[in-house]
């Protein structure tokens, strides 16, 4: 008989515990559900994510008459940024590819000098870009 009393206070402890973590269970569902349908269904997370300040670096080659230099830092928000530097990227778009954050400058720096990824052909495809705008006004 003691033997069934330490089993069903096992039983009972057992649903107790089951019975406390349910409630926190579903708290946890409830919030997760609200966070998605709040970034999703309201956009409002997603903008201020976007407007976020950030510092960003040119690693690109240097543009004819001053108009970029490599490693030119900006500050801001990107859409400020790429707003600063309509007219360059209106005649070399792929430039908006060489900024990248300065936590990843050595990395980046790296990676053109590397054959096989894309910063590498970015940046070979900005200098193509400018040397035939050379041979154009020439």
């Amino acid at each position: 008989m003691a033997v069934k009393k330490n089993q069903e206070v096992q039983t009972d402890t057992a649903e107790q515990a089951l019975g406390a973590a349910q409630p926190v269970q579903e708290a946890t569902q409830a919030a997760a559900m609200d966070n998605s349908t709040h970034a999703a269904g309201t956009g409002q997370e997603a903008p201020q994510e976007a407007a976020e300040e950030v510092t960003l670096v040119y690693v690109g080659p240097t543009l004819p008459r001053g108009q970029l230099k490599q490693n030119t830092i900006f500050k801001g928000t990107r859409q400020q940024i790429e707003k600063e530097l309509e007219t360059v990227l209106a005649r070399f778009p792929l430039i908006k590819n060489l900024l990248v954050p300065v936590s990843s400058l050595a990395e980046a720096k790296i990676k053109i000098k590397t054959a096989g990824n894309a910063l590498h052909k970015w940046y070979a495809d900005v200098s193509s870009l400018i040397d035939a705008s050379f041979r154009k006004e020439a």
